[in-house]
């Protein structure tokens, strides 16, 4: 009996030493995401979680902001109820209300992986008639150490709580990453289409109380067939190419401090971006008495009726370079800082009535150009205090 004893004694022993050995290594990172700083000059991690917590909570949207006013169904227009996760930028304005859904350049991520790796995420919800359904595919692998490209593609399609409220999302993006030793390069296209009916809101308030919400009445009908369209298309280049006093051999594995004064580096940055939307609506029966005047109406011969269409358009180009230098990371003091110009060019064009009986409507176009400073300077001591201030 004693012998059994010591021999089990020795095994549970023998194992906890194995498993203390293991556990004092460091395992390999497999898969690291990570964004663009505000200003694309330095990468910031992003928590990368495949586990299924939470998994019920499927809308993006919810994640970005935990709590929204919409229309009545995902997909369709909406803001955020929290006042400092409001989209204010002018530039977005837009697709201010489909922000967190969309692929657009300061949202753009990026992944570093030693295995390939797929993600695929459906969703279906409520009843047949009202249903909610979401699709989500992601790829992305390593070429090499250095090179990385993915996709992800998005599906939100939804049928609405009340009538001819359908809404129809695909949004696309295609991202890569090379990351060299002193050159490194970030790219990433974005394709959003998105599609949302239109039915003029409730006629009466006091029919809210229906059972079913499809037995409300609403104000557009199926003749109509109005519809909103917002179309995005994007592109972001960030080219960066860092120079060292004293650059750390590919062999050596150990961080060492760099040599000269506290170990400065610089990094000259070329920043990229192109970006056109066009927001359009459209309503196939504009005499119905919904609005007050059709101020853009054609009429199209073969089916004898009038239909309305409005749109706006706005496109714009930003060519940024700076220099930015940073002391040793290693360090516990830590001072850096950098300064560049910005180049920016806009489009603006919009549909507008005419007094012309053969063309009922013209198109306004403006085009705007900006210069701009930009820079900034921080300054870390160790992980506890940090400020930065940007211009």
């Amino acid at each position: 009996m004693f012998r059994h004893i010591s021999i089990a004694l020795l095994l549970i022993l023998s194992s906890g030493l194995f498993a203390q050995k293991r556990d004092s290594v460091k395992a390999p990172r497999i898969i690291r995401e990570f964004t663009l700083s505000a200003d694309y000059s330095e990468e910031i991690n992003q928590p990368f979680d495949t586990v299924f917590s939470l998994f019920n909570r499927f809308k993006i949207a919810d994640k970005y902001s935990p709590v929204n006013a919409s229309l009545g169904n995902y997909g369709l227009p909406f803001y955020q109820i929290s006042f400092f996760d409001r989209i204010t930028d002018p530039d977005k304005f837009l697709y201010s209300s489909y922000y967190p859904l969309m692929y657009v350049p300061d949202k753009a991520a990026f992944m570093d992986t030693q295995v390939p790796f797929t993600e695929l995420v459906w969703s279906f919800a409520g009843p047949r008639e009202t249903s909610e359904q979401t699709f989500r595919v992601r790829h992305t692998q390593n070429v090499n150490r250095f090179f990385n490209f993915g996709l992800i593609y998005d599906i939100v399609y939804s049928l609405g709580q009340y009538d001819f409220q359908r809404a129809d999302n695909k949004n696309f993006t295609f991202f890569s990453s090379y990351k060299g030793d002193k050159y490194k390069l970030y790219f990433a296209a974005g394709l959003n289409n998105i599609i949302s009916f239109e039915n003029g809101g409730v006629t009466d308030n006091n029919q809210l109380n229906q059972p079913r919400t499809r037995d409300v009445p609403v104000r557009l009908g199926a003749l109509d067939k109005a519809k909103s369209t917002l179309k995005n298309r994007n592109l972001l280049l960030v080219q960066r190419y860092t120079f060292s006093s004293n650059p750390v051999s590919k062999s050596d594995s150990v961080p060492k401090k760099r040599s000269g004064f506290f170990g400065l580096s610089g990094t000259f940055s070329h920043i990229f971006m192109i970006e056109s939307n066009k927001r359009t609506y459209s309503d196939a029966y504009p005499g119905s008495g919904f609005y007050d005047t059709a101020f853009i109406s054609r009429s199209v011969t073969l089916n004898a009726k009038d239909f309305t269409f409005d749109s706006l358009y706005s496109r714009s180009i930003k060519n940024t370079v700076r220099f930015d230098f940073t002391t040793d990371e290693t360090r516990k003091f830590r001072l850096g800082g950098g300064v560049g110009i910005r180049n920016e060019i806009f489009r603006y064009s919009q549909i507008i009535p005419t007094h012309d009986t053969t063309h009922l409507s013209d198109t306004a176009v403006w085009n705007r150009s900006n210069n701009a400073l930009v820079g900034r300077l921080f300054i870390n001591i160790c992980n506890k205090f940090r400020w930065i201030s940007t211009g």
